[in-house]
């Protein structure tokens, strides 16, 4: 740590060296003598506030403390940034090692990784087999006939318990065991279902064809029965049917008889009414065709009317346009007239006339 010297006495005071920075901030209470020798430095100076230059001198010290405390935060981020770069690089090179020796690792334990999966492998297929050997019988539990149980015990009967089975081969044996005395007994079971089941079947057949025969018989019974009922209500239906027919064919002719008398009346009606609608159309036509005629008549009348005004209009336009052409032709000749008796009737004469509007009723377009 140096002192205050003479280019620095204005602005700071007690400055470490730039490499004391770290240290001494890297570890509890590190910056405590040089925190005490600036409070020392600042404990000797004695204060004046009785003068101007007295109190410059408190403000300047203040301002050096001020300094001091702006100086150190700096050197110090400045070790810090360099604190950080080499942090960085020691958790690179720490990366690199981790890598390295993970790597020799692995490569140094290859062959026993390799040969425990392997292994892994190799029992997990032998306790596949292991599997279907002791659960062989599962599929013909519920659905199995004798003659598929039968198939299945002899592929199980003839799997062979040898060397691939290494140290499960006890336990293969045992399941082969397992396994064909329970097919054998499922074997048997199916058998005496399946026997059964076919008695059953026939000796449902004999009732069935006892029950079509007896029910044969009911029907053979009851249809005797019924043609003698049949035939009864045949009879008792042809009397009635002749009754009926009678009584069908005196409500028929009483029936048409009304029917005559009601139809000349409707005709003796529908006649009247004909006449009196024929009478009432007959003035219906009258009465149109006199009002077509007054249209027609009135019609006509007004058409002559149109044609008479109009031809009125246009003699009077006629005689209105022949007046104003008098007008303007008496206009432009006793213009002219003027020119004659001034003695001015040649060419250019009449051409400045016209050219100055003199002559009423023409223009020149120039």
């Amino acid at each position: 740590m140096k002192d205050l010297d003479a280019t620095e006495s204005s602005t700071a005071l007690a400055l470490p060296e730039t490499t004391e920075i770290l240290p001494m901030f890297a570890k509890e209470n590190g910056t405590e003598p040089l925190l005490s020798k600036i409070e020392a430095a600042v404990a000797s100076f004695i204060p004046d506030t009785s003068t101007g230059k007295g109190r410059d001198e408190i403000k300047a010290m203040a301002f050096k403390v001020t300094k001091s405390k702006t100086a150190l935060v700096a050197m110090a981020a400045t070790a810090k940034e360099e604190a950080a770069k080499t942090v960085k690089a020691v958790n690179a090179e720490t990366n690199r090692v981790k890598d390295r020796l993970d790597a020799l690792r692995d490569s140094t334990r290859k062959p026993l990784t390799d040969w425990e999966d392997a292994e892994t492998d190799r029992v997990a297929r032998i306790k596949e087999r292991l599997e279907r050997l002791r659960d062989a019988h599962v599929a013909m539990i519920d659905e199995g006939t004798s003659e598929q149980i039968a198939s299945l015990l002899v592929r199980v009967e003839a799997t062979v318990v040898d060397a691939t089975w290494a140290e499960f081969a006890d336990e293969a044996t045992r399941y082969k065991s397992q396994a064909v005395a329970t097919l054998a007994h499922m074997q048997g079971e199916a058998e005496r279902r399946e026997k059964d089941a076919a008695e059953l079947v026939e000796l449902r057949a004999v009732r069935a064809a006892n029950e079509a025969a007896a029910e044969r018989q009911r029907i053979a019974d009851k249809q005797a029965a019924d043609d003698a009922e049949r035939a009864k209500r045949a009879a008792e239906r042809a009397e009635a049917d002749r009754i009926a027919a009678e009584e069908s064919r005196a409500a028929q002719a009483e029936r048409e008889r009304v029917a005559a008398e009601q139809a000349a009346a409707a005709e003796k009606e529908r006649a009247a009414r004909a006449s009196k609608e024929a009478e009432e159309r007959h003035a219906r036509e009258l009465q149109e065709a006199r009002d077509n005629a007054e249209r027609e008549s009135a019609a006509e009348r007004q058409r002559i009317a149109d044609k008479q005004a109009a031809d009125d209009a246009e003699r009077a336009k006629r005689a209105a346009d022949t007046a104003h052409k008098d007008r303007i032709e008496k206009q432009i000749t006793s213009a002219i007239r003027g020119l004659v008796v001034a003695g001015d009737l040649d060419p250019k004469a009449v051409c400045d006339a016209l050219m100055a509007g003199e002559i009423p009723h023409v223009s020149v377009a120039i």
